[in-house]
């Protein structure tokens, strides 16, 4: 069972909390690491448009290459 400290710190990362086991201090701090992990590697964001942190720099990243092409591309 989740403690009411643990949803009002993790608040937006309920997800990330719903799937971790919270029996005492210990235990979560040896789940963190993989907790945020997930969260910014895995777990689709809204202001992202539902892709993940990596999908969402991936994009952009591939945007970019093609914008950079684009303009090589005019200056020739």
């Amino acid at each position: 069972m989740a403690s009411p400290v643990a949803h009002f710190y993790f608040g937006a990362h309920s997800y990330c909390v719903s799937r971790m086991q919270l029996a005492d201090a210990g235990t979560v701090m040896a789940q963190m690491a993989t907790a945020f992990e997930h969260f910014n590697e895995v777990h689709p964001h809204s202001a992202l448009k539902m892709k993940s942190p990596r999908e969402f720099r991936q994009h952009c990243a591939a945007k970019q290459r093609l914008a950079q092409t684009e303009r090589t591309l005019r200056c020739e």
